[in-house]
């Protein structure tokens, strides 16, 4: 049962990544398209390092504060870092619909 929510979790990533990066490219001038597309690819890279070093410090805390390494905490963990996951990707929802149209 957990897998369909990673696939549904992993498929909400991918629908939201490409309209974000799209609006975001095309708010640029043509001229700086190619600065526009290094600093979205850096950020992305730097993102899912951060992203990855968060989920997984969650996932611990939740084990931490058990006391335990039980198989049921770990997923508590999993199941907090992806709903605080899940939150993250609200806010970008939103902040991508209050861009402005107009270049």
């Amino acid at each position: 049962m957990s897998y369909i929510v990673y696939v549904r979790h992993g498929g909400g990533v991918a629908l939201i990544n490409m309209p974000i990066m799209t609006t975001g490219i095309n708010a640029l001038p043509d001229a700086l398209v190619a600065h526009g597309m290094a600093i979205i690819n850096t950020a992305r890279q730097f993102g899912g390092s951060l992203g990855l070093t968060f989920t997984i410090s969650f996932i611990s805390r939740q084990a931490a504060e058990s006391g335990t390494t039980d198989a049921l905490n770990f997923l508590e963990g999993v199941s907090h870092a992806f709903f605080v996951a899940f939150l993250f990707a609200v806010a970008g929802i939103v902040l991508a619909f209050m861009l402005k149209k107009n270049r």
